[in-house]
């Protein structure tokens, strides 16, 4: 699919959306005379997490599991928010807004940048909003508009809210006929993940949850976004996610800090190469220098931590990483840096063995691939500063059963501290067993409840966005 493609209207090709529509209406989604309905799949980082940010090669797949939005018009010049949920529990009070609220706040830096109490959901569509209006593209909201939201969101799933701003700017832009392409997308996307859950979001999850292909794995790297060529997985290989039902509850703040580290550590390596003496021509993405290069050159350059203030004071400040420097932190800026390298370098290895064991059959090159997924999860957690107790426990686990029951490997998914756990597996009903044993012993030590992210589906261009 073009990644050209408009979606302030469905496309010739779009998947009618009938079934979400009814799903919604069966959760209590009101009556009403017009209402826009649009869907994003969840993404699940299988390589390169963290690291894309900064020009990393990331692999990331669109799951089964997604997020509906539908849309709805009102006349008070309010806008309103609310979960709708066909389970038994309650979905809560619904969020309210004045129109102008988000025309007197429409600077993604303003005070307050966010509601700081609600669901995950909430705060992901309240920053989304300020963004629209921010750049134009949702002056006025109408006479106000109602949202409603169905699907996994939540604050286990950090990386869920993107899902959720997807469908919603989707659904949004067809409601309001704005015509918008998927580049645009992708940023606005990534700039109102800036505000919440406030990280520094690289392009391969808002591209993979816009513009995803079932069943296919996609490559993007920043800034060209995803690659041309497709990557199939190996016959009888596939992946999926666990929900560890664990997250440390500064995870978001964790997962920018370490952002803003390797920002600190390509703001120093910038000035080091920029007075190289033979002539080093770099393109200023920390996912571009090769391992050799960095550790020939720069490793030993780096400083090992530095403060806020004192980086400040002879580098400047950072005003591209999304996030301002707290002059009296700490920040471990060779550890964060490195990872970025050494994960991109990995992410090529992986992608490579993975191509290599389609077209050969070689088992060697899928152990490989799970051995990078397991160096992967490690670097996150001991250079990154995201590991977790718990979903250090449940890697551990599949890693003893291993290839001999159908695990080939496992790491950290997304913004670490927690959360999601990436597989890849063979596609069997033994490797489902194991699966299922890892998990039921996990919870039981743990008492987390977790939840499967399996299958898989396409983005929410492919699917549009259809009016009822």
């Amino acid at each position: 699919m073009s990644v050209q493609t408009a979606i302030g209207a469905a496309p010739a090709a779009a998947q009618p959306l009938d079934s979400s529509f009814a799903h919604l209406e069966r959760a209590g989604l009101p009556s009403a005379g017009r209402t826009v309905v649009a869907r994003a799949p969840l993404p699940l980082d299988v390589m390169g997490g963290v690291a894309d940010a900064t020009g990393a090669l990331a692999l990331c797949w669109p799951l089964h599991e997604s997020v509906v939005v539908a849309v709805q018009p009102r006349d008070d010049c309010r806008i309103s928010l609310a979960r709708l949920s066909s389970e038994c529990e309650s979905a809560g009070e619904p969020a309210l807004w004045p129109v102008g609220f988000f025309a007197d706040n429409a600077e993604p830096c303003a005070t307050p940048a966010a509601p700081v109490s609600g669901s995950l959901a909430e705060r992901a569509i309240h920053a989304l909003l300020r963004v629209l209006v921010q750049l134009g593209g949702a002056a006025h909201f109408g006479g106000g508009v109602s949202i409603y939201i169905d699907g996994a969101a939540d604050d286990n799933h950090l990386e869920s809210s993107i899902s959720v701003q997807a469908a919603a700017l989707l659904a949004l832009s067809r409601f309001f006929e704005r015509s918008i392409e998927a580049q645009e997308a992708v940023a606005i996307c990534q700039q109102a993940q800036r505000i919440v859950p406030g990280i520094p979001l690289g392009p391969a999850a808002p591209w993979t949850v816009l513009t995803g292909e079932a069943g296919v794995p996609l490559q993007v790297r920043a800034p060209a976004g995803p690659s041309a060529s497709a990557l199939c997985l190996p016959p009888g290989i596939t992946v999926l996610g666990i929900m560890s039902g664990s997250r440390h509850r500064e995870a978001a703040r964790k997962c920018c800090d370490a952002h803003v580290a390797a920002a600190m550590g390509r703001r120093i390596v910038q000035t080091l190469l920029a007075g190289a003496a033979d002539g080093t021509v770099w393109t200023g993405q920390l996912g571009n220098l090769t391992v050799s290069e960095y550790v020939t050159k720069l490793r030993d350059k780096l400083p090992t931590q530095m403060r806020g203030k004192a980086f400040s004071q002879r580098f400047g400040e950072l005003p591209e990483c999304g996030a301002a420097l707290a002059p009296e932190s700490f920040y471990k800026i060779r550890s964060r840096t490195e990872h970025h390298v050494y994960e991109n370098a990995r992410a090529h290895q992986f992608i490579d063995r993975l191509a290599r064991t389609t077209r050969t059959g070689e088992r060697g090159a899928l152990l490989d691939a799970g051995e990078l997924m397991y160096a992967s999860h490690w670097s996150c957690g001991q250079r990154c500063g995201l590991g977790d107790l718990a979903t250090e426990r449940l890697v551990n686990a599949l890693r003893r059963r291993g290839p001999a029951d159908g695990i080939w490997g496992a790491r950290t998914s997304g913004c670490g501290s927690g959360g999601v756990v990436s597989v890849l597996l063979s596609d069997t009903p033994a490797a489902r067993q194991t699966i299922a044993e890892v998990v039921n012993a996990y919870e039981a030590h743990t008492g987390f409840r977790t939840h499967l992210l399996s299958g898989s589906s396409d983005g929410a261009l492919l699917h549009g966005a259809d009016e009822f």
